[in-house]
């Protein structure tokens, strides 16, 4: 039976759940990370900016392994890789716990973790795409509202870890949970509707599984090649750089921050924790905005509400008034997310979108390990962060004004050749003869 919306809950729902619940325990220790800055720093007898530099590796290695995965995603099973990619993940956190040097921290977070985490990051977008026909940007909001929900849970449950015995025991508590929790959610995803006798999600009211806007992109074959050569691909891509590094210096320096100005530690966990909070609130909300407004408007609506709160960090460090950051900060912060991928499917399709979408979660990576290693770096020089924010501020205001230069690409009017067109469904053609060699070989 083919469940369509207003009868039995489709099973891209199940997809959603099943992806929701591997972020949670996979994403969230990229913000709940801050936590552990000040303790690994003390006991390795490091600077907070050679702590940060493993954060810094991780998030440039989790930008290269979402673009490789991403591109992987369009040819080989999603499934597959998050199995993979979860694993390793979780054995990555199992030996992070017992780093001794800060190169041990190198090798296991700052590449070893970001290559599980990218397997899972880069091919959910194109996942979420081929199941939903509408509804995209609130299911991807709902998605990746996992790394604040992760955020949410890890930041508290760390410091009351770390409270009772050290940040190792925290740390092997966070990996063990990611290995169950990947392998069995990863059981549930599922490569295509067709695969369980279904149609996308709404695709019996949209139509051909299109989201029915004007100029959309996703009614034209575009190929990974076609995108990579337009500017508004490359100007998402400096975008989410900017926005990224924008983002990264306050999240992962909030709690040091924080407690350099006496604010208890198990607070400044907890403010954090809010911000995971409210990130969730940004994606899902903003996520289905961009269903409504499209994917331009609502990102320059969360890029604006991060932005404002870095001037507002340095004004005051009072405990309500970073609860005040925490809730506009995480609604702008995590907004922002869920609306580059809509963006994306709404200017190139989703033949290719595993891998425009990973080229767009590279340079944001870069921008995290930038801003990351900034905050700490420029925190060891000059004594505050007073410097890192203002940094944050102007990489902020500079990502508003690229994201209001996006338009639609200047192809989209333009003939589908028959190379693009055969280029653009080759990768169906391959699932389907993979099927039918399968179903040979079991009625053999």
């Amino acid at each position: 039976m083919l469940h369509e919306p207003g009868s039995k809950v489709h099973y891209a729902w199940v997809i959603v759940a099943a992806a929701f619940s591997m972020l949670v325990v996979s994403g969230g220790m990229i913000s709940a990370v801050g936590v552990f800055v000040k303790p690994i720093a003390v006991e390795l007898g490091a600077s907070r900016g050679a702590v940060s530099l493993a954060y810094s590796l991780h998030m440039l290695s989790l930008g290269a392994a979402c673009f490789v995965f991403g591109a992987l995603a369009d040819r080989m099973g999603v499934r597959r890789l998050a199995l993979l990619g979860g694993t390793v993940y979780g054995l990555s956190l199992v030996l992070t716990s017992r780093s001794r040097e800060l190169w041990h921290l190198y090798l296991t977070y700052g590449f070893l973790a970001s290559a599980g985490v990218g397997a899972l990051w880069g091919p959910f977008a194109p996942l979420i795409a081929r199941w939903f026909a509408v509804r995209r940007g609130l299911a991807l909001g709902i998605v990746y509202s996992g790394v604040g929900v992760g955020t949410l849970l890890m930041s508290p449950l760390a410091a009351w870890i770390m409270a009772k015995a050290e940040w190792r025991t925290a740390v092997l508590i966070f990996g063990v949970a990611a290995l169950g929790v990947n392998t069995a959610a990863g059981i549930f995803l599922v490569e295509r509707p067709s695969d369980r006798g279904l149609t996308p999600y709404g695709a019996a009211t949209a139509g051909d599984g299109a989201v029915p806007r004007e100029g959309d992109a996703s009614r034209r074959m575009w190929t990974w090649r076609e995108a990579f050569g337009t500017w508004q691909l490359w100007t998402l891509v400096a975008t989410f750089f900017l926005c990224c590094l924008s983002h990264s210096a306050l999240m992962l320096h909030l709690v040091p921050h924080a407690t350099d100005h006496r604010v208890p530690g198990g607070t400044a966990a907890a403010i954090l924790g809010l911000t995971g909070a409210f990130t969730v609130v940004g994606r899902i909300g903003v996520g289905g905005l961009a269903d409504v407004l499209g994917g331009k408007r609502a990102l320059l609506i969360a890029l604006a509400a991060q932005t404002a709160m870095s001037p507002w960090l340095l004004a005051t460090t009072e405990v309500w008034s970073l609860v005040v950051f925490a809730v506009l900060f995480g609604i702008g912060f995590g907004g922002g997310f869920p609306t580059y991928p809509v963006i994306s499917r709404e200017y190139f399709g989703v033949t290719s979108l595993g891998a425009v979408f990973g080229l767009q979660l590279a340079g944001s990576m870069a921008g995290m390990a930038l801003g990351g290693y900034l905050g700490g770096a420029l925190h060891d020089l000059t004594g505050s962060y007073t410097s890192p924010f203002l940094v944050s501020l102007a990489a902020g205001l500079a990502s508003i004004v690229l994201a209001a230069c996006l338009g639609q690409p200047e192809k989209i009017s333009g003939p589908v050749t028959a190379g693009s067109r055969l280029e653009g469904t080759k990768m169906e053609v391959e699932h389907i003869a993979r099927r039918q060699r399968a179903a040979s070989r079991d009625f053999a």
